[in-house]
Protein backbone atom coordinates (compact mmCIF):
# COMPACT_ATOMS: atom_id res chain seq x y z
CA UNK A 1 0.00 0.00 0.00
CA UNK A 2 3.17 2.49 1.09
CA UNK A 3 4.76 1.51 -2.09
CA UNK A 4 1.38 2.55 -4.45
CA UNK A 5 0.89 5.83 -2.81
CA UNK A 6 4.45 6.61 -3.28
CA UNK A 7 4.67 5.22 -6.72
CA UNK A 8 1.46 7.71 -7.33
CA UNK A 9 2.95 10.85 -5.55
CA UNK A 10 6.31 10.30 -7.68
CA UNK A 11 4.26 10.01 -10.89
CA UNK A 12 2.11 12.84 -10.01
CA UNK A 13 5.04 14.88 -8.98
CA UNK A 14 6.96 14.19 -11.82
CA UNK A 15 3.95 15.35 -14.62
CA UNK A 16 3.32 18.97 -12.63
CA UNK A 17 6.94 19.67 -11.77
CA UNK A 18 8.13 20.01 -15.79
CA UNK A 19 5.26 22.64 -17.25
CA UNK A 20 4.97 22.46 -21.29
CA UNK A 21 6.05 25.09 -23.35
CA UNK A 22 3.92 23.97 -26.41
CA UNK A 23 3.37 27.63 -26.89
CA UNK A 24 7.64 28.82 -27.62
CA UNK A 25 8.83 30.18 -31.07
CA UNK A 26 10.06 28.35 -33.16
CA UNK A 27 13.77 30.04 -33.95
CA UNK A 28 15.26 30.81 -37.00
CA UNK A 29 19.34 31.16 -38.01
CA UNK A 30 21.05 34.12 -39.06
CA UNK A 31 22.93 33.16 -42.73
CA UNK A 32 26.49 34.11 -42.91
CA UNK A 33 25.52 36.12 -46.06
CA UNK A 34 23.39 38.05 -43.92
CA UNK A 35 19.89 36.47 -44.82
CA UNK A 36 17.91 34.59 -42.14
CA UNK A 37 16.61 30.94 -42.37
CA UNK A 38 13.12 29.76 -40.46
CA UNK A 39 12.75 25.74 -40.84
CA UNK A 40 9.62 24.32 -40.00
CA UNK A 41 8.72 21.49 -37.68
CA UNK A 42 8.72 18.14 -38.77
CA UNK A 43 5.56 17.58 -38.29
CA UNK A 44 4.33 20.25 -40.54
CA UNK A 45 6.49 19.23 -43.35
CA UNK A 46 4.75 16.47 -43.36
CA UNK A 47 0.97 17.26 -43.84
CA UNK A 48 1.62 20.75 -45.73
CA UNK A 49 1.87 18.20 -48.99
CA UNK A 50 -1.55 17.76 -48.82
CA UNK A 51 -3.64 19.64 -51.41
CA UNK A 52 -5.96 20.39 -48.96
CA UNK A 53 -3.94 22.69 -47.11
CA UNK A 54 -2.80 26.20 -47.71
CA UNK A 55 -0.20 28.14 -45.60
CA UNK A 56 0.94 32.20 -45.33
CA UNK A 57 4.27 33.64 -44.23
CA UNK A 58 3.18 37.32 -42.64
CA UNK A 59 5.27 39.24 -41.06
CA UNK A 60 4.02 42.32 -38.73
CA UNK A 61 0.18 40.88 -39.60
CA UNK A 62 0.87 41.40 -43.18
CA UNK A 63 0.95 38.29 -45.93
CA UNK A 64 4.07 37.92 -48.05
CA UNK A 65 4.18 34.31 -49.08
CA UNK A 66 0.64 31.74 -50.07
CA UNK A 67 1.14 28.53 -50.59
CA UNK A 68 -1.82 26.88 -52.67
CA UNK A 69 -2.21 24.39 -55.08
CA UNK A 70 0.99 23.27 -54.24
CA UNK A 71 2.67 26.38 -55.16
CA UNK A 72 4.16 29.31 -53.53
CA UNK A 73 3.80 33.25 -54.49
CA UNK A 74 5.97 35.33 -52.46
CA UNK A 75 7.06 38.78 -52.52
CA UNK A 76 10.42 40.98 -50.76
CA UNK A 77 11.25 40.20 -47.96
CA UNK A 78 10.73 36.64 -48.97
CA UNK A 79 13.62 35.49 -51.27
CA UNK A 80 13.11 31.78 -51.43
CA UNK A 81 9.90 29.46 -49.83
CA UNK A 82 9.75 25.87 -49.64
CA UNK A 83 7.71 23.13 -47.98
CA UNK A 84 10.91 22.75 -45.46
CA UNK A 85 11.81 26.42 -44.35
CA UNK A 86 11.98 30.11 -46.01
CA UNK A 87 14.77 32.20 -46.53
CA UNK A 88 14.34 36.03 -45.72
CA UNK A 89 16.36 38.93 -46.59
CA UNK A 90 17.06 39.85 -42.89
CA UNK A 91 15.42 39.18 -39.51
CA UNK A 92 12.19 40.47 -39.09
CA UNK A 93 9.62 41.45 -36.22
CA UNK A 94 6.49 39.01 -35.64
CA UNK A 95 6.90 36.01 -38.38
CA UNK A 96 4.37 33.82 -38.61
CA UNK A 97 3.77 30.52 -40.09
CA UNK A 98 0.23 30.31 -40.73
CA UNK A 99 -1.07 26.55 -41.86
CA UNK A 100 -4.78 25.68 -42.56
CA UNK A 101 -5.84 22.21 -43.62
CA UNK A 102 -9.56 21.21 -44.44
CA UNK A 103 -9.25 17.72 -44.79
CA UNK A 104 -7.87 17.02 -41.56
CA UNK A 105 -9.89 19.99 -39.61
CA UNK A 106 -6.02 21.75 -38.65
CA UNK A 107 -5.23 25.28 -38.42
CA UNK A 108 -2.00 26.73 -36.47
CA UNK A 109 0.05 29.39 -36.35
CA UNK A 110 3.90 29.31 -35.49
CA UNK A 111 5.94 31.97 -34.63
CA UNK A 112 9.68 32.24 -35.34
CA UNK A 113 12.04 34.23 -33.79
CA UNK A 114 15.39 35.24 -34.81
CA UNK A 115 18.65 33.93 -33.15
CA UNK A 116 20.53 37.48 -32.86
CA UNK A 117 24.37 36.69 -33.60
CA UNK A 118 23.85 33.26 -34.94
CA UNK A 119 25.36 32.26 -37.90
CA UNK A 120 25.50 29.32 -40.09
CA UNK A 121 27.00 28.93 -43.73
CA UNK A 122 24.30 29.15 -46.65
CA UNK A 123 24.78 25.69 -46.50
CA UNK A 124 24.14 24.48 -42.94
CA UNK A 125 20.83 25.43 -41.52
CA UNK A 126 20.82 26.08 -37.49
CA UNK A 127 18.98 23.91 -35.20
CA UNK A 128 15.73 24.49 -33.65
CA UNK A 129 15.21 23.81 -30.06
CA UNK A 130 11.42 21.91 -29.93
CA UNK A 131 9.41 21.15 -26.42
CA UNK A 132 9.73 17.35 -25.42
CA UNK A 133 5.72 16.31 -26.67
CA UNK A 134 3.20 15.60 -24.07
CA UNK A 135 3.11 12.25 -25.18
CA UNK A 136 6.78 11.62 -25.10
CA UNK A 137 6.79 13.44 -22.06
CA UNK A 138 4.03 11.37 -20.23
CA UNK A 139 5.83 8.23 -21.30
CA UNK A 140 9.08 9.03 -19.74
CA UNK A 141 7.76 10.42 -16.48
CA UNK A 142 5.60 6.77 -16.20
CA UNK A 143 8.85 4.76 -17.17
CA UNK A 144 10.83 6.94 -14.07
CA UNK A 145 7.48 6.23 -11.63
CA UNK A 146 7.90 2.65 -13.27
CA UNK A 147 11.49 1.60 -12.41
CA UNK A 148 10.95 3.89 -8.91
CA UNK A 149 8.29 1.27 -8.16
CA UNK A 150 10.50 -1.75 -8.77
CA UNK A 151 13.05 -0.54 -6.67
CA UNK A 152 11.25 1.52 -4.01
Amino acid sequence: MIKTAIYFAMLLLMMISQPLHAADPEQCTTLRDGKVRCDLPSSIIKILPDKTCNAQWIINGTSVADYQANKWEFVFPIITPTLESVTLDRCHDALIFYITCTKIDFNKNFPFLCQKGVTSSPETTGTSSSPISKASYILLTTAIAAIAYIFV
